[in-house]
């Protein structure tokens, strides 16, 4: 099955449809050249494996940032029900111990 994928041609509109995308935004990659495509006659056929590299290519992959002391104690304590006597500390330790608890 996997081979009879990699040599499956798509139509623009097809491809827009596999990718979740608009025809339009499809044809604007393809002129940018960011999409690879064979051409048969007056039409654009992309190819299985081009949607799957232009697919893994785009991934972003970006870490969180997390703001350093971004909220308060009391903040803290209100989001995880603390009274007085039970405050949380400001650190990562402590805030992970309370997530994994509840």
């Amino acid at each position: 099955m996997e081979a009879t994928n990699q040599l499956k041609l798509y139509s623009i509109n097809s491809a827009a449809r596999v990718l979740c995308l608009g025809k339009d935004t499809v044809y604007r990659l393809v002129a940018a050249g960011k999409i690879g495509y064979i051409e048969i006659g007056k039409r654009k056929k992309i190819p299985y494996n081009e949607l799957v590299r232009f697919q893994n290519e785009s991934i972003k992959h970006e870490p969180i940032q997390l703001k350093a002391n971004a909220l308060t104690k009391a903040e803290l304590n209100n989001m995880f029900g603390h009274n007085r006597k039970n405050k949380v500390s400001a650190n990562g330790h402590a805030i992970l111990e309370n997530l994994l608890r509840s």
